[in-house]
């Protein structure tokens, strides 16, 4: 008894997986065609390697410990009466 299978083997009717979707794209006509996708394939790498220089510095250990002591500085604990500053005590917004 032979069996139906509808799996023929060949190229699927729909692209259903993102692979197939990639593989299917018409990428030598596009690149032919489009002066936009040739323009960002190749401009790419500099916005990469400028990100990647930016996060660098900002991940730097300078940069965390100048930004921690930033921080200390506005962290008041307003529960605790002596960690207050004077010039934070509003005696007169009482109504």
């Amino acid at each position: 008894p032979q069996t139906a299978s509808k799996m023929s083997g060949g190229p699927m009717v729909f692209p259903y997986t993102y692979l197939a979707k990639v593989r299917n794209f018409p990428w030598r006509a596009f690149w032919n065609e489009s002066r936009m996708f040739r323009f960002m394939t190749y401009t790419l790498p500099v916005p990469i390697f400028v990100l990647a220089k930016i996060r660098k510095a900002l991940d730097s250990e300078d940069n965390r410990r100048q930004w921690k002591e930033i921080r200390g500085r506005r962290l008041i604990n307003f529960f605790d009466p002596y960690a207050i500053p004077p010039n934070k005590i509003h005696l007169d917004d009482h109504h």
